[in-house]
């Protein structure tokens, strides 16, 4: 009586705007540079990478954590650092402008579930979710409210 587990969408993970083509290799070495240069970051349970279209296409680093976090936008341009040392593509798309500086989201854990990931409070084992390095629903999208 035990349910068959089949996980998707995770090989080959990644996102593109403009040609950009962010992994979750790329998201995952950005987010371990953030962690290095700001160790106060040791306690958030989730950092996370989503893009986002609007007002221009960019990406977010989103931070969920129910404790306060200094010095937001400083991540954002630390990450945006590491990505474009990472990947060229992503550095030349932000030297061109046609994507924007990364920025920062806090939210408070639960939330940061729901509106990422579009899990309802209620959630279930069911309906479990993980925080992967890059998410590549956009920050824009409906997120669920089933």
């Amino acid at each position: 009586d035990l349910p068959d587990l089949r996980f998707e969408r995770r090989i080959g993970l990644a996102f593109s705007f403009t040609g950009e083509k962010l992994t979750g290799e790329d998201a995952r070495y950005a987010l371990d540079q953030v962690m290095a240069l700001r160790p106060d970051l040791e306690a958030v349970p989730w950092l996370t990478i989503m893009p986002a279209a609007h007002p221009e296409p960019h990406y977010k680093l989103i931070v969920a954590s129910d404790q306060p976090v200094e010095d937001l936008d400083d991540l954002g341009k630390l990450l945006d650092k590491a990505l474009c040392f990472r990947n060229r593509e992503y550095a030349d798309k932000r030297r061109s402008g046609r994507l924007a500086v990364s920025d920062v989201v806090h939210l408070p854990f639960e939330e940061a579930v729901q509106r990422v990931g579009g899990q309802r409070a209620d959630r279930s084992w069911e309906t479990q979710f993980k925080f992967l390095p890059l998410m590549t629903r956009t920050w824009d999208s409906p997120h669920s409210e089933e």
